[in-house]
């Protein structure tokens, strides 16, 4: 994820939480600001875990840009923390670099964040 689409996503979550202050306080709807400030929260967990997630050197490759190669170079030098084993590294999505060249031509879905429509559905068919 870019830095610039979290910023866009951390102004989300912040609307959503600042949203469901005003249903409560201004319009006293108690449960619409439950389910946005739930939203808004599931939101950030999930992102949260997204980015804390280990990944093989060959799935941190593919994330990245880099080789699987340089990642391992990067990880025995200790200029990135390895999560994992010994014979097992790991290194977290968050702690990778990311080649300016693969965010220009390599994007994919998983760069791009789910609409409002898709929160909303995941959420009202979760229960």
């Amino acid at each position: 994820m870019t830095s610039n689409t979290g910023s866009t996503i951390q102004a989300l979550i912040h609307r959503w939480h600042v949203e469901a202050e005003t249903l409560e306080n201004r319009y006293k709807d108690e449960r619409g600001a439950f389910l946005v400030g739930r939203m808004a929260r599931e939101l950030e967990d999930a992102l949260r875990e997204h980015s804390n997630e280990p990944l093989t050197l060959e799935q941190a490759s593919i994330e990245s840009g880099y080789s699987a190669d340089h990642i391992g170079r990067q990880l025995r030098d200790g200029k990135l923390p390895n999560v994992g084993r010994l014979h097992s590294p790991r290194v977290r999505r968050c702690d990778l670099p990311i080649k300016s060249s693969h965010l220009r031509d390599g994007m994919h879905d998983a760069h791009f964040p789910p609409s409002k429509t898709q929160i909303a559905r995941s959420v009202v068919n979760r229960e």
